[in-house]
């Protein structure tokens, strides 16, 4: 059995890996600042906001932990250790499946009442400000 020979690697030059760095640098300090608005404007982290944007959008206010994890294109365990915090907080309910035994719903716990929408991060305002003015 060949085994193959071990492809030449290109490191980056001083200048590209500046301005990787940079760049790293900038989208942890981006998310940081946003997650840091979300929780202090809606009392929310970032990945329950994440959730509770699909929850909302189901139409009916409750929707498959199945789909959700795929739309989100989360592990099955971080989903589920979430969804466990966030039911315990009242964001949501774990419900069973009408339509299969084996599997498992989250919804709104007002969701009698009509779907709710976690409330914008005060991102979108600055969003709209900026485009409004192109």
């Amino acid at each position: 059995m060949n085994t193959p020979e071990p492809a030449e690697v290109n490191w980056l030059t001083a200048e590209e890996q500046c301005a990787w760095r940079s760049f790293l640098a900038l989208s942890r300090g981006m998310q940081t600042a946003i997650d840091r608005q979300l929780s202090r404007d809606s009392a929310l982290s970032g990945s329950e906001y994440e959730v509770l944007v699909p929850l909302s959008e189901s139409g009916t206010g409750v929707i498959r932990s199945r789909d959700l994890m795929h739309a989100l294109g989360w592990e099955r365990s971080r989903l589920s250790h979430l969804l466990s915090r966030m039911a315990r907080r009242g964001l949501l309910e774990r419900l069973p499946c009408d339509s299969d035994a084996r599997a498992s719903t989250c919804g709104s716990p007002r969701r009698a009442a009509a779907p709710s929408r976690p409330p914008p991060p005060a991102t979108s305002k600055w969003c709209a400000r900026r485009s409004s003015t192109t």
